[in-house]
C-alpha cells in the first residue's frame, strides 16, 4: 500500500462498479488484513535468504511497516518510504508497539531521484502489491528506473504482485461464479478479518474490494494487472539482471499462487 492512492468522487447513478474510498478506510483495515504474524511465517525467511549480505534495505512501500519490522529485528537498517499519510500512522503505530524507531521518506517514486542518492541502498524491497498502483506503462518505467539508481552494484531488488495472470485468464468465472482463488497463506494472510476480492477485471485495470468482516465497511482500489512475462520485461528494461521467479515463495511456476516474487540485481560496474 503504498502509492498515491486514487481518491474519487461519490459514484454517479448506474455506475456499473463502485468508485475507490478514502484511504483512510483502507489504513483502518489494513493492519489485520495483513496479519503481520503469520505473514513473516512464510515471507520473513524468504527475505532473509536473498538478503543476506543487504544489510541497507530501502523499503519502498512501508504501508503498515510489517516487512520493515521484521528486517530491524534481524540486524537490517531500513529506511521506510510511505506516500500516504494514514499509513504512515499505522506504521508509526506499529513500530512504537515493537520498541523500535527507523527513518521514513514520503518520496513520490516518480521523483524520487531528486531525493536520493545514487547507490545509496544494498537492497530495494517493494512487497504487498505496491507496484500495480503505477498504471501508466512509461511511469512504471521510471519508478523502476529510480529503483535501480538507488542501489549499490550488485545490489538486489524483491518485489512482488498478485497472480494476475490467474485473475485475467479466469475473470469469467472469478466475476460470474463468485470462484476467486485464494489461499490467505501469503502476504494478506488476515481472510478471517478483510475479505478481499476483485469486482471488475480488464486488460488495464482490476478494481479489488475489501470488506472488513466485523465492521462491514468496504474500501476499492485500482491496480495495474501486470502478466508475469510483461512485469520480466519491465524488469529487463530498466536495467536489472539475474532475474528469478517465484510462486508463493517457491521458485516455481504455480498457475493458482496467491502471489508472484521476482529477485532480481543492479548489475555490478565491469572491471578492467
Amino acid at each position: 500500500m503504498k502509492y498515491k492512492r486514487t481518491v474519487r468522487l461519490p459514484p454517479l447513478p448506474l455506475q456499473p462498479h463502485p468508485r475507490p474510498t478514502h484511504p483512510q478506510l483502507l489504513a483502518g483495515m489494513w493492519n489485520d488484513f495483513v496479519n503481520a504474524k503469520k505473514r513473516m511465517q512464510s515471507e520473513g525467511p524468504f527475505l532473509l535468504e536473498h538478503l543476506p549480505s543487504h544489510k541497507k534495505v530501502f523499503d519502498a512501500a512501508l504501508g503498515t511497516g510489517a516487512d520493515s519490522i521484521f528486517l530491524l529485528q534481524n540486524g537490517y537498517e531500513v529506511t521506510g518510504n510511505e506516500i500516504d499519510r494514514y499509513f504512515r500512522g499505522v506504521a508509526n503505530a506499529n513500530l512504537l508497539k515493537a520498541g523500535l524507531g527507523m527513518p521514513i521518506t514520503e518520496y513520490d517514486w516518480l521523483t524520487m531521484d531528486s531525493d536520493t542518492k545514487k547507490g545509496s541502498f544494498d537492497a530495494v524491497i517493494c512487497l504487498g502489491n505496491s507496484l500495480t498502483y503505477i498504471s501508466n506503462r512509461q511511469d512504471q518505467g521510471r519508478v523502476l528506473a529510480n529503483f535501480i539508481r538507488i542501489l549499490r552494484p550488485g545490489g538486489v531488488l524483491i518485489l512482488d504482485t498478485r497472480n494476475y495472470d490467474y485473475m485475467l485468464d479466469e475473470s469469467m468465472a472469478i466475476l460470474n461464479n463468485g470462484s476467486f482463488n485464494y489461499s490467505g497463506n501469503y502476504v494478506y494472510c488476515g481472510t478471517n478479518l478483510v475479505h478481499a476480492k476483485p469486482v471488475a477485471i480488464s486488460d488495464s485495470e482490476i478494481t479489488m474490494e475489501y470488506k472488513h468482516i466485523r465492521t462491514k465497511k468496504k474500501a476499492y482500489l485500482y491496480l495495474y494487472p501486470f502478466r508475469r512475462i510483461e512485469l520480466r520485461g519491465r524488469l529487463q528494461q530498466a536495467g536489472f539482471a539475474d532475474i528469478k521467479f517465484f510462486s508463493d515463495y517457491e521458485p516455481r511456476l504455480d498457475k493458482y499462487a496467491d502471489f508472484h516474487q521476482f529477485v532480481c540485481m543492479r548489475p555490478c560496474l565491469p572491471t578492467f
